[in-house]
């Protein structure tokens, strides 16, 4: 799921709405709370927006992780929890009680514990972070991202690789690391990191078929594109004159580009590859896909 912005008051557009209507009065009244809302937590923090450190959800957290209250922190969390990929992520506070060690070991249970509230610091609409982004928790005071791998899951995340290449065909096998799988109604897709400075690899079959088979098409080189605050990833590959892109959403996008394409590319300025392609290249292809692991794709 890709990150969206937040925003102080509900954007309406005037399409939406007529300005006679009663019903309208209610997106008013929504608009002053909200703002009330920010002023006063600007009047807490100093912020202009009201982007705060809530140090009660933060102490919260850190009584529950010492005291093991394993419920009590799971219910802290935002679901599905995502892991490293392949690992999958983590359904509802059963799997994560499950799992708890694995995700919580000795080493970030000390951290969390220990730290201070100096420790803890709030980078705009992206939330509030430990330390350098060890662990995130938004506004809404969730946990939804932690960027520690504890041993327990560096093992199992190694025996997931290990069965992915083993299940997949020969000539494919060479990957560094396993970077996304996509299923959408016509094709089975991955992506993986290949080892060196190689950059991406694309790999597709007809959607229901094996990862033992060899793929229909193969494209290496590819590149990883990040747009934005929000670091929207893009992966994008060449292919002679038709650029495959997997976007932010993970839809498959295929473009047709014109003879004069890479001399106008060059020559463009916007900054991002894609943003060059729908100004010089034409859009052909376009299928909305879902996020596999895989396990799923074997089924």
């Amino acid at each position: 799921m890709p990150l969206q912005s937040r925003w102080p008051i509900p954007i309406i557009r005037d399409s939406e709405i007529k300005w006679t209507d009663v019903g309208y009065l209610k997106y008013i009244f929504i608009g002053v709370f909200i703002l009330l809302a920010a002023c006063d937590a600007k009047e807490k923090c100093g912020d202009p927006i009201g982007y705060c450190v809530d140090y009660d959800v933060v102490h919260k957290l850190q009584r529950s992780v010492k005291n093991d209250n394993r419920r009590q922190v799971a219910k802290m969390f935002n679901y599905p929890f995502a892991r490293l990929y392949p690992l999958p992520p983590v359904a509802d506070e059963s799997e994560f009680i499950a799992r708890y060690d694995e995700i919580l070991d000795d080493i970030l249970r000390k951290q969390i514990v220990e730290s201070a509230d100096k420790d803890w610091s709030a980078v705009g609409w992206r939330g509030v972070m430990l330390h350098y982004g060890i662990i995130w928790i938004d506004y809404d005071g969730k946990v939804y991202g932690i960027n520690h791998s504890s041993l327990a899951e560096r093992e199992r995340r190694d025996k997931i690789i290990a069965a992915d290449r083993a299940g997949l065909y020969k000539g494919l096998q060479n990957y560094d690391e396993p970077e996304l799988m996509v299923e959408n109604d016509k094709f089975l897709i991955r992506i993986d990191k290949l080892k060196g400075n190689n950059g991406m690899r694309y790999a597709a079959w007809p959607r229901g078929g094996s990862m033992l088979q060899k793929p229909d098409i193969v494209i290496n080189h590819g590149w990883v594109e990040i747009q934005g605050t929000a670091h929207l990833i893009y992966y994008l590959f060449q292919n002679k004159d038709y650029v495959y892109i997997i976007d932010n959403e993970l839809k498959l996008i295929v473009y047709k580009t014109t003879p004069e394409y890479f001399q106008k590319k060059q020559n463009y300025n916007g900054g991002y590859d894609m943003e060059a392609l729908d100004i010089y290249a034409r859009k052909i292809l376009e299928q909305q896909g879902r996020r596999l692991w895989p396990d799923a794709a074997k089924k």
